[in-house]
């Protein structure tokens, strides 16, 4: 069943509502479904016990008719690119923390990220950095599988690895199944068509956004829909426009993913960093809708819903 998401920024940008009220909200408006920021007072795991509190936060959403598809924590305290044991164990317990509260609240996925700015890197540097990250990567993936959890990584522009070849070159060294790429349209707009914020020589992407859905094909694990008016947010990562309001043409787009075997069923909408969401909520639900008709996805489209 296809199903339109909402971002955690939804319910985590200054003067959102209380939690309930953005539920209510996002299911008056015909949104199935939130992704949960793992944060200090939002949804951390040392925050909301297990037991009871996380049984009682599955029921907030499902009593609405609801789900979260993605639970996106914070990991930044052992950064995956740093060589050393202690650091490796530090990251793999943190994430192994956030992915049983994942299991507890029936969240099917789990994002992650470099947690480092970009960086300039010597040969030798860079090497030795994918190279970890890969390893570290790997054995999270492990552990996910275990828990029957996948993982999405977030590539953008305001983290290192941003160009496609590193992209690519991570993918195939993790080259696990349980670990996808969460492809961002507004994000990866930045990172493979612009060249945002990459170190030394800027590197894209020939044919755009479709010709790279396309060369990362099975790795799409998860979707955000936003549209990229092509500027950064605070110089740092990509601001997220309107859906319909940027430069992105997004039927090409959809026409890859779905040729790659992107299926979803989760479409998510993310206004990341536009000042204010709550706005144009419900005009971007209507233009995804609208979009996934045209191809197929959901009643009145050119195939089955």
């Amino acid at each position: 069943m296809t199903r339109i998401g909402m971002a955690n920024w939804g319910y985590t940008c200054e003067g959102a509502p209380p939690f309930e009220a953005v539920l209510d909200r996002l299911a008056a408006l015909g949104y199935g479904g939130i992704e949960l920021l793992g944060a200090p007072g939002r949804h951390h795991p040392d925050e909301i016990p297990a037991g009871a509190p996380h049984a009682a936060l599955r029921r907030q959403l499902e009593s609405r008719g609801m789900a979260s598809p993605l639970y996106c924590p914070r990991l930044g305290g052992f950064p995956p690119t740093h060589v050393g044991p202690e650091n490796h164990r530090g990251y793999l317990d943190l994430f192994a923390k956030n992915l049983a509260f994942c299991q507890e609240v029936g969240i099917p996925m789990i994002r992650v990220d470099t947690c480092l700015d970009p960086q300039e890197m010597s040969p030798a540097e860079h090497v030795i950095a994918v190279r970890t990250l890969a390893a570290t990567w790997r054995a999270c993936a492990q552990v996910a599988d275990r828990a029957g959890i996948t993982i999405a990584w977030e590539f953008e522009p305001g983290f290192l690895f941003n160009k496609p070849s590193e992209i690519l070159a991570i993918l195939e060294g993790v080259n696990h199944p349980r670990f996808t790429v969460l492809f961002d349209t507004c994000h990866a707009q930045m990172s493979v068509v612009v060249g945002a914020r990459q170190p030394g020589t800027r590197e894209t992407f020939p044919g755009g956004l479709a010709a790279f859905v396309r060369r990362l094909g099975r790795h799409i694990g998860y979707v955000h829909l936003s549209d990229s008016d092509t500027t950064l947010h605070h110089d740092k990562t990509s601001t997220h426009a309107p859906l319909g309001k940027g430069v992105i043409d997004f039927d090409p787009v959809l026409e890859a993913l779905l040729e790659v075997g992107y299926r979803g069923p989760w479409w998510t909408v993310d206004p990341c960093f536009w000042p204010r969401p709550w706005e144009v909520l419900e005009d971007d639900k209507r233009f995804v809708d609208a979009l996934l008709r045209r191809h197929g996805l959901l009643e009145g489209g050119r195939g089955p819903a």
